[in-house]
Protein backbone atom coordinates (compact mmCIF):
# COMPACT_ATOMS: atom_id res chain seq x y z
CA UNK A 1 0.00 0.00 0.00
CA UNK A 2 2.70 2.86 0.78
CA UNK A 3 4.51 2.19 -2.67
CA UNK A 4 0.98 2.75 -4.20
CA UNK A 5 0.37 6.02 -2.58
CA UNK A 6 4.28 7.01 -3.01
CA UNK A 7 3.11 6.60 -6.28
CA UNK A 8 0.18 8.58 -6.74
CA UNK A 9 2.07 11.61 -5.00
CA UNK A 10 4.54 11.78 -7.94
CA UNK A 11 2.79 14.74 -9.09
CA UNK A 12 4.04 17.85 -10.44
CA UNK A 13 1.98 19.86 -7.82
CA UNK A 14 4.11 22.87 -7.97
CA UNK A 15 4.01 23.61 -11.56
CA UNK A 16 0.63 25.07 -12.88
CA UNK A 17 -1.04 25.43 -16.67
CA UNK A 18 -3.56 27.88 -18.02
CA UNK A 19 -6.88 25.71 -17.82
CA UNK A 20 -10.51 25.81 -16.16
CA UNK A 21 -10.95 25.08 -12.50
CA UNK A 22 -10.88 21.57 -11.66
CA UNK A 23 -14.25 19.53 -11.08
CA UNK A 24 -16.02 18.97 -8.01
CA UNK A 25 -14.93 14.81 -7.15
CA UNK A 26 -14.81 13.15 -4.46
CA UNK A 27 -14.83 13.76 -0.74
CA UNK A 28 -12.58 16.86 -1.09
CA UNK A 29 -14.15 20.39 -2.73
CA UNK A 30 -12.20 22.18 -5.14
CA UNK A 31 -11.51 25.99 -3.82
CA UNK A 32 -14.00 28.77 -5.03
CA UNK A 33 -13.23 32.41 -5.39
CA UNK A 34 -13.47 35.13 -2.23
CA UNK A 35 -17.16 35.39 -1.05
CA UNK A 36 -18.08 38.88 -1.16
CA UNK A 37 -20.59 40.06 2.14
CA UNK A 38 -24.45 39.11 1.03
CA UNK A 39 -26.60 41.88 -0.24
CA UNK A 40 -29.84 42.99 1.97
CA UNK A 41 -32.54 40.63 1.36
CA UNK A 42 -30.36 37.89 0.86
CA UNK A 43 -31.80 34.34 1.35
CA UNK A 44 -29.43 30.93 1.73
CA UNK A 45 -29.47 28.57 -0.83
CA UNK A 46 -31.96 25.38 -0.63
CA UNK A 47 -30.93 22.31 0.49
CA UNK A 48 -29.45 19.88 -2.41
CA UNK A 49 -30.03 15.57 -3.10
CA UNK A 50 -28.09 13.53 -4.68
CA UNK A 51 -29.00 9.58 -5.38
CA UNK A 52 -26.66 7.23 -6.88
CA UNK A 53 -27.05 3.69 -7.89
CA UNK A 54 -24.54 1.36 -9.03
CA UNK A 55 -23.87 -2.38 -10.53
CA UNK A 56 -20.75 -4.49 -10.88
CA UNK A 57 -20.20 -7.83 -11.78
CA UNK A 58 -16.37 -9.29 -11.47
CA UNK A 59 -15.74 -12.21 -13.79
CA UNK A 60 -14.34 -15.23 -12.49
CA UNK A 61 -11.05 -15.26 -11.22
CA UNK A 62 -8.89 -18.88 -10.00
CA UNK A 63 -6.94 -19.01 -6.93
CA UNK A 64 -3.38 -18.52 -7.60
CA UNK A 65 -2.23 -21.62 -5.50
CA UNK A 66 -5.49 -23.64 -4.35
CA UNK A 67 -8.16 -25.29 -6.41
CA UNK A 68 -11.35 -23.50 -6.81
CA UNK A 69 -12.65 -20.15 -8.40
CA UNK A 70 -15.05 -17.73 -7.08
CA UNK A 71 -16.91 -14.38 -8.76
CA UNK A 72 -18.69 -11.56 -7.24
CA UNK A 73 -21.62 -9.47 -8.33
CA UNK A 74 -22.56 -6.06 -6.27
CA UNK A 75 -25.30 -3.63 -6.87
CA UNK A 76 -25.34 -0.41 -4.27
CA UNK A 77 -27.04 2.63 -3.59
CA UNK A 78 -25.75 6.24 -2.16
CA UNK A 79 -28.70 8.86 -0.67
CA UNK A 80 -26.96 12.51 0.40
CA UNK A 81 -28.87 15.81 1.71
CA UNK A 82 -27.14 18.87 2.06
CA UNK A 83 -28.27 21.87 4.02
CA UNK A 84 -26.26 24.99 3.77
CA UNK A 85 -25.19 26.68 6.83
CA UNK A 86 -23.97 29.45 5.96
CA UNK A 87 -22.21 30.96 2.75
CA UNK A 88 -19.38 29.07 2.97
CA UNK A 89 -20.18 25.98 4.93
CA UNK A 90 -22.86 22.73 4.34
CA UNK A 91 -23.65 19.84 6.36
CA UNK A 92 -24.68 16.62 4.34
CA UNK A 93 -26.21 13.34 5.66
CA UNK A 94 -25.48 10.83 3.96
CA UNK A 95 -27.09 6.91 3.74
CA UNK A 96 -25.45 4.53 1.26
CA UNK A 97 -25.85 0.13 1.22
CA UNK A 98 -23.98 -1.65 -1.19
CA UNK A 99 -24.79 -5.97 -1.42
CA UNK A 100 -22.37 -8.39 -2.78
CA UNK A 101 -23.51 -11.82 -3.98
CA UNK A 102 -19.78 -14.19 -4.14
CA UNK A 103 -20.30 -16.88 -5.95
CA UNK A 104 -17.64 -20.16 -5.15
CA UNK A 105 -16.86 -23.31 -7.12
CA UNK A 106 -14.68 -25.91 -5.59
CA UNK A 107 -13.16 -23.14 -3.52
CA UNK A 108 -12.06 -26.01 -0.72
CA UNK A 109 -8.80 -24.13 0.55
CA UNK A 110 -9.71 -21.80 2.76
CA UNK A 111 -11.53 -24.71 4.93
CA UNK A 112 -11.48 -28.59 4.22
CA UNK A 113 -14.49 -30.10 2.97
CA UNK A 114 -15.78 -26.77 2.54
CA UNK A 115 -16.10 -25.42 -1.08
CA UNK A 116 -18.52 -22.30 -0.55
CA UNK A 117 -16.74 -20.28 2.74
CA UNK A 118 -19.44 -17.50 2.29
CA UNK A 119 -22.35 -16.12 -0.08
CA UNK A 120 -24.22 -13.18 0.16
CA UNK A 121 -22.96 -10.20 2.47
CA UNK A 122 -24.55 -6.50 2.73
CA UNK A 123 -23.03 -3.19 3.60
CA UNK A 124 -24.58 -0.17 4.98
CA UNK A 125 -23.46 3.30 6.21
CA UNK A 126 -25.08 6.56 7.94
CA UNK A 127 -22.88 9.34 7.42
CA UNK A 128 -22.75 13.04 8.77
CA UNK A 129 -20.20 15.56 7.14
CA UNK A 130 -19.41 19.43 7.82
CA UNK A 131 -17.00 21.26 4.74
CA UNK A 132 -16.37 24.89 4.73
CA UNK A 133 -14.44 27.53 2.50
CA UNK A 134 -12.55 29.20 4.84
CA UNK A 135 -11.01 31.60 2.45
CA UNK A 136 -10.10 31.84 -1.57
CA UNK A 137 -7.17 28.97 -0.35
CA UNK A 138 -8.19 27.06 2.38
CA UNK A 139 -10.91 24.86 2.73
CA UNK A 140 -11.29 22.13 5.57
CA UNK A 141 -13.87 19.26 6.41
CA UNK A 142 -14.77 16.94 8.97
CA UNK A 143 -17.07 13.39 9.14
CA UNK A 144 -18.03 11.15 11.06
CA UNK A 145 -19.82 7.22 10.30
CA UNK A 146 -21.06 4.44 11.54
CA UNK A 147 -20.79 1.05 9.28
CA UNK A 148 -22.05 -2.42 9.45
CA UNK A 149 -21.01 -4.84 7.47
CA UNK A 150 -22.01 -8.94 7.76
CA UNK A 151 -23.10 -12.18 6.34
CA UNK A 152 -26.80 -12.82 6.16
CA UNK A 153 -27.87 -14.60 9.42
CA UNK A 154 -25.06 -13.04 11.05
CA UNK A 155 -24.61 -11.41 14.31
CA UNK A 156 -25.96 -7.48 13.53
CA UNK A 157 -24.04 -6.03 16.95
CA UNK A 158 -21.04 -8.03 15.84
CA UNK A 159 -20.79 -6.46 12.49
CA UNK A 160 -20.67 -2.60 13.76
CA UNK A 161 -17.73 -0.36 13.27
CA UNK A 162 -17.49 3.82 13.00
CA UNK A 163 -15.09 5.92 12.10
CA UNK A 164 -14.46 9.32 10.80
CA UNK A 165 -12.20 11.72 8.54
CA UNK A 166 -10.61 15.18 8.83
CA UNK A 167 -8.79 17.02 6.49
CA UNK A 168 -7.85 20.74 4.56
CA UNK A 169 -7.12 21.64 1.03
CA UNK A 170 -4.76 24.45 -0.19
CA UNK A 171 -5.64 26.40 -3.52
CA UNK A 172 -2.30 27.31 -4.59
CA UNK A 173 -4.15 28.82 -7.36
CA UNK A 174 -7.17 28.35 -10.13
CA UNK A 175 -5.89 25.11 -11.80
CA UNK A 176 -4.43 23.15 -8.76
CA UNK A 177 -5.38 22.48 -5.14
CA UNK A 178 -3.84 19.67 -2.95
CA UNK A 179 -4.73 18.72 0.84
CA UNK A 180 -4.56 15.89 2.97
CA UNK A 181 -7.46 13.58 4.71
CA UNK A 182 -6.90 12.14 7.76
CA UNK A 183 -9.64 8.99 7.71
CA UNK A 184 -9.57 6.04 10.64
CA UNK A 185 -12.30 3.57 11.20
CA UNK A 186 -12.17 0.56 13.99
CA UNK A 187 -11.73 -2.81 12.94
CA UNK A 188 -13.93 -6.36 12.86
CA UNK A 189 -11.81 -8.15 15.36
CA UNK A 190 -8.62 -6.03 14.31
CA UNK A 191 -7.08 -2.84 15.39
CA UNK A 192 -8.17 0.65 14.37
CA UNK A 193 -6.75 1.52 11.28
CA UNK A 194 -5.48 5.06 10.32
CA UNK A 195 -5.29 6.08 7.06
CA UNK A 196 -2.79 9.72 5.68
CA UNK A 197 -4.41 10.30 2.04
CA UNK A 198 -3.33 12.97 -0.10
CA UNK A 199 -6.38 14.99 -2.47
CA UNK A 200 -5.11 16.55 -5.68
CA UNK A 201 -7.19 18.17 -8.17
CA UNK A 202 -4.57 19.55 -11.05
CA UNK A 203 -6.34 20.64 -13.87
CA UNK A 204 -3.21 19.95 -16.21
CA UNK A 205 -4.72 22.04 -19.25
CA UNK A 206 -8.51 22.45 -20.77
CA UNK A 207 -9.49 18.79 -21.47
CA UNK A 208 -6.96 16.69 -19.07
CA UNK A 209 -7.33 16.45 -15.60
CA UNK A 210 -5.75 14.76 -12.61
CA UNK A 211 -7.19 13.70 -9.23
CA UNK A 212 -7.40 11.50 -6.24
CA UNK A 213 -9.90 10.32 -3.68
CA UNK A 214 -12.43 7.96 -3.00
CA UNK A 215 -13.73 5.62 -6.06
CA UNK A 216 -16.73 7.38 -7.77
CA UNK A 217 -17.86 3.73 -9.42
CA UNK A 218 -17.85 2.34 -5.94
CA UNK A 219 -20.35 2.66 -3.27
CA UNK A 220 -19.41 5.07 -0.16
CA UNK A 221 -20.54 2.53 2.28
CA UNK A 222 -17.18 0.56 1.01
CA UNK A 223 -13.18 2.21 2.02
CA UNK A 224 -11.69 3.04 -1.68
CA UNK A 225 -8.97 5.36 -2.58
CA UNK A 226 -7.42 5.85 -6.45
CA UNK A 227 -5.83 7.96 -8.60
CA UNK A 228 -7.51 9.44 -11.97
CA UNK A 229 -6.42 10.72 -15.07
CA UNK A 230 -9.23 12.23 -16.94
CA UNK A 231 -9.78 13.38 -20.90
CA UNK A 232 -12.56 15.74 -20.92
CA UNK A 233 -14.08 15.19 -24.53
CA UNK A 234 -16.87 17.91 -24.47
CA UNK A 235 -18.78 19.58 -21.62
CA UNK A 236 -21.22 16.63 -21.31
CA UNK A 237 -18.54 13.61 -21.73
CA UNK A 238 -15.24 12.49 -19.89
CA UNK A 239 -13.42 9.32 -19.61
CA UNK A 240 -11.05 8.37 -17.21
CA UNK A 241 -8.20 6.23 -16.44
CA UNK A 242 -7.82 5.10 -12.80
CA UNK A 243 -5.84 2.53 -9.88
CA UNK A 244 -7.29 2.53 -6.95
CA UNK A 245 -7.42 0.37 -4.10
CA UNK A 246 -11.15 -1.38 -2.37
CA UNK A 247 -11.44 -3.20 1.32
CA UNK A 248 -14.09 -5.26 2.78
CA UNK A 249 -14.52 -6.71 5.78
CA UNK A 250 -17.99 -8.42 6.84
CA UNK A 251 -18.52 -10.40 10.03
CA UNK A 252 -20.04 -14.59 9.10
CA UNK A 253 -22.78 -15.84 10.12
CA UNK A 254 -22.60 -18.37 12.75
CA UNK A 255 -23.21 -21.87 11.32
CA UNK A 256 -20.23 -21.19 7.88
CA UNK A 257 -17.09 -22.12 8.15
CA UNK A 258 -15.75 -20.23 10.14
CA UNK A 259 -18.34 -19.08 13.10
CA UNK A 260 -19.11 -15.81 13.87
CA UNK A 261 -15.94 -14.91 12.23
CA UNK A 262 -14.74 -12.20 9.26
CA UNK A 263 -14.21 -12.67 6.06
CA UNK A 264 -11.76 -9.97 4.53
CA UNK A 265 -11.33 -9.05 0.73
CA UNK A 266 -9.01 -7.31 -1.08
CA UNK A 267 -7.76 -5.89 -4.46
CA UNK A 268 -6.64 -3.25 -7.02
CA UNK A 269 -8.50 -2.42 -9.80
CA UNK A 270 -7.67 -0.31 -12.73
CA UNK A 271 -10.83 1.26 -14.11
CA UNK A 272 -11.56 2.49 -17.27
CA UNK A 273 -14.81 4.50 -17.48
CA UNK A 274 -17.06 6.86 -19.39
CA UNK A 275 -19.26 9.77 -17.74
CA UNK A 276 -22.05 11.16 -19.94
CA UNK A 277 -24.30 13.85 -18.66
CA UNK A 278 -27.60 12.62 -20.39
CA UNK A 279 -29.39 15.64 -18.56
CA UNK A 280 -28.76 18.74 -16.74
CA UNK A 281 -29.25 16.62 -13.62
CA UNK A 282 -28.45 13.07 -14.37
CA UNK A 283 -24.97 11.35 -15.38
CA UNK A 284 -24.60 7.73 -16.66
CA UNK A 285 -21.31 6.63 -16.10
CA UNK A 286 -19.78 2.76 -17.84
CA UNK A 287 -16.96 1.34 -16.63
CA UNK A 288 -14.86 -2.16 -16.92
CA UNK A 289 -11.52 -3.23 -15.97
CA UNK A 290 -9.58 -5.25 -14.28
CA UNK A 291 -9.30 -6.39 -10.53
CA UNK A 292 -5.49 -7.10 -9.39
CA UNK A 293 -3.67 -8.52 -6.41
CA UNK A 294 -6.70 -9.79 -5.05
CA UNK A 295 -6.71 -11.67 -2.24
CA UNK A 296 -9.50 -13.15 0.27
CA UNK A 297 -8.97 -14.16 3.62
CA UNK A 298 -10.78 -16.03 6.45
CA UNK A 299 -10.54 -14.93 10.06
CA UNK A 300 -11.99 -16.71 13.19
CA UNK A 301 -13.83 -15.08 15.84
CA UNK A 302 -11.17 -13.79 17.57
CA UNK A 303 -9.70 -12.17 14.60
CA UNK A 304 -7.24 -15.29 13.95
CA UNK A 305 -6.32 -16.33 11.01
CA UNK A 306 -7.73 -19.22 9.72
CA UNK A 307 -6.57 -19.29 5.82
CA UNK A 308 -5.63 -16.60 2.95
CA UNK A 309 -5.78 -17.18 -0.70
CA UNK A 310 -4.26 -14.76 -3.41
CA UNK A 311 -6.76 -15.06 -6.55
CA UNK A 312 -5.46 -14.34 -10.43
CA UNK A 313 -6.12 -11.25 -12.42
CA UNK A 314 -9.64 -10.84 -13.01
CA UNK A 315 -12.00 -8.60 -15.07
CA UNK A 316 -14.87 -6.91 -13.97
CA UNK A 317 -17.62 -4.74 -15.64
CA UNK A 318 -20.54 -1.93 -14.75
CA UNK A 319 -22.83 1.26 -14.46
CA UNK A 320 -23.75 3.57 -12.61
CA UNK A 321 -26.16 6.62 -12.25
CA UNK A 322 -26.13 9.97 -10.64
CA UNK A 323 -29.42 12.31 -10.13
CA UNK A 324 -28.95 15.81 -8.55
CA UNK A 325 -32.03 17.19 -7.26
Amino acid sequence: MVPFLAALLVVPVLAQSQGVPPSEVGQAQPPAPEVPAPPPGFQMPRPTATLTFSGQHNFASDFSDAPGEFSVSRVGGDAALTFPTSLRGRLTVGLAAERSVYSFTDATGFVSGVAEPWDDMMTAQASVRFARQHDEHWSYWAAAEVVTQFQDHANFGDSITWGGRVGAMYAQGPTLAYGLSLSFRTGLEDDTGVYPLPIIRWQICERWSFETGPSPTVSAAVQTYQGAVTYHACEDLSVSLAIGAETRNFRLADDGASPNGVARDWRVPVTLSADWRVHPQVRVTGHVGANFSQQLTLDDEGGDRVSQLDADMGFFAGVGVKIDF
